[in-house]
């Protein structure tokens, strides 16, 4: 083992916070190593012994982040920010623990889990897969969280809870049962998990998945239309592609220009386009679209022509030139 002033393979360790021990264990064949404080910082002082990581990229030297007792932190995981992993805690694989999150008692966090904000995962909690808790959002006893389940909010998961595939509990919500749903009750009050909320999670409706910043700003350019048109009019007059194909591409050639705001109404032209897109596809479905489209092209050869020649660009210049943009042009 090298000095605690250098690197495992004799760098100088400049600004670093810990430096790995002797003292080691074997954990899924992997060696993880005790660290040990060669500064002070947040609650830490020079000389304090931490949990077990395998190697310096799994834990962050430019913050407060610390793995704490017999904690152990391993393969391509991070952790960062003023995150804290403590206790018998286990965060491996892909996993990332940042922000103001703790990790603690016996929970594992695993796979490509993320855990931020000011969350906390605890007890004899498994949380692994494309799962992500943040906010205030709290993971505890029992419970499972896992494929691309998001917990946030207030939001507590814990009993024997199972939250899985695309399932969003936030705000208030309370999950103690052995299902998957969206527990708020709307009121503020709560309620155990049944059948029918777990066969929620597969349905059709998958608002969870779309981002609340889009639907705001939809709204917003929607309502502009309503007021100068009359809202929906385009289910009952009907509507051309054509006009609001020209119209979704000019919003988003502007913006592409440079320009960020329609000067007429206020709004970013990437939301005045997808207003645009909004009304054709929903026009489309209730069929008010007069589909005026230019016949048919034959685009296979064409395609296939093409990928020809950026393949033949591509190896005449191998080395590409960066490109000018609004962020380098000062």
């Amino acid at each position: 083992m090298a000095p605690y002033n250098s690197t495992r393979d004799g760098r100088p360790k400049l600004g670093r916070k810990y430096h790995l021990s002797e003292e080691s264990k074997l954990v899924d064949d992997t060696t993880l190593y005790r660290i040990i404080a060669i500064r002070s910082f947040g609650d830490i002082t020079k000389g304090d012994k931490g949990g077990f990581i395998e190697k310096e990229s799994n834990l962050s030297h430019n913050d407060n982040a610390w793995v704490y007792d017999n904690a152990r932190v391993y393969g391509d995981t991070r952790v960062s920010g003023n995150a804290r992993v403590y206790g018998d805690a286990q965060v491996y694989d892909n996993a990332r623990v940042s922000g103001d999150a703790w990790v603690f008692d016996n929970a594992w966090v695993s796979g490509d889990a993320r855990v931020s904000g000011n969350a906390r995962v605890y007890g004899d909690a498994r949380f692994f897969g494309d799962a992500w808790v943040y906010d205030n959002a709290r993971v505890f006893d029992n419970a499972r969280v896992f494929d691309n389940a998001w917990v946030s909010g207030n939001a507590q998961v814990y009993g024997n809870a199972r939250v899985f595939d695309n399932t969003c509990v936030s705000d208030n919500a309370r999950v103690l049962g052995d299902m998957s749903p969206h527990n708020n009750t709307g009121d503020g009050s709560t309620k155990d998990t049944n059948p029918k909320d777990s066969l929620g999670t597969k349905k059709w409706r998958q608002y969870c998945t779309v981002p609340t910043t889009i639907i705001w700003e939809l709204g917003v350019a929607m309502l502009e239309g309503a007021r100068k048109y009359g809202r929906h009019n385009y289910r009952k007059a009907g509507i051309r592609a054509s006009v609001y194909v020209d119209a979704a591409k000019g919003h988003i050639d502007q913006w592409w220009e440079g320009e960020d705001i329609d000067s007429d109404s206020g709004l970013n032209h990437l939301v005045k386009a997808a207003a645009c897109l909004a009304v054709l596809r929903d026009a489309q479905v209730n069929d008010m679209c007069k589909d005026d489209r230019p016949p048919k092209m034959k685009l296979d050869g064409l395609r296939d022509n093409l990928q020809k020649a950026v393949e033949k660009i591509i190896e005449k210049y191998p080395t590409c030139k960066p490109p000018f943009t609004e962020a380098n042009c000062d």
